[in-house]
C-alpha cells in the first residue's frame, strides 16, 4: 500500500458545545485540545473442558470521557462558563468536533448527553506566560460519528 497523502493535524478542528443537543455554540476560538477516552467493550473469555482456546463473549460498552482544553476567560458565553454551569446544576452537556474544520462532507463526532465530571476551574503557575487553560471533562455514554451536512 502506498503512503497516505491525506494526513492532517488538529490545527483546523472545530469544537462546539451544547446544553440541549440541538443548538450549538462554536468554541474553536478558545478550544485548544480534545481527547476522547474509554468506550471499551466488556469481554470475557470462558474456558471449557474441550478445546485449547476460550469461548469469547462480549457485553456493553464502558462510558467515555471526553476531555477538552480551553483558554480560560471570564466571558459568560464561553465554553468554560457553560461547562461550569452544567457542572453546578448537574445538567446535560454535549460536545462535538470536526478535525478537518466542520465543512460540508467533513467527519464530525458528537457525544450523547453527558455530565461534566469535575469543575473546570482555572489553574497555572506564576512563571508561565502561557494562556490559562481549563479542562472540561465530560462523561458520556457514547460518541456518534457522522458527516457534516
Amino acid at each position: 500500500m502506498a503512503q497516505t497523502t491525506e494526513a492532517m493535524s488538529m490545527k483546523n478542528c472545530k469544537l462546539e458545545w451544547s446544553t440541549n443537543g440541538s443548538s450549538w455554540s462554536d468554541a474553536s476560538g478558545v478550544a485548544n485540545a480534545v481527547t476522547p477516552d474509554g468506550g471499551e467493550r466488556d469481554s470475557e473469555g470462558t474456558p471449557t473442558f474441550s478445546g485449547d482456546k476460550r469461548v469469547l463473549t462480549t457485553g456493553k460498552r464502558a462510558l467515555m470521557t471526553i476531555t477538552a482544553k480551553a483558554v480560560y476567560t471570564e466571558n459568560p458565553a464561553d465554553l468554560v462558563a457553560a461547562a461550569q454551569s452544567a457542572y453546578d446544576n448537574d445538567t446535560d452537556f454535549y460536545l462535538r468536533w470536526s478535525p478537518k474544520g466542520g465543512n460540508s462532507t467533513n467527519k464530525m463526532y458528537t457525544t450523547d448527553a453527558g455530565r461534566i465530571k469535575k469543575p473546570p476551574f482555572p489553574g497555572g503557575e506564576v512563571g508561565s506566560a502561557a494562556a490559562i487553560l481549563s479542562e472540561i471533562v465530560l462523561e458520556t455514554p457514547g460518541v456518534t460519528p457522522s458527516t457534516v451536512a
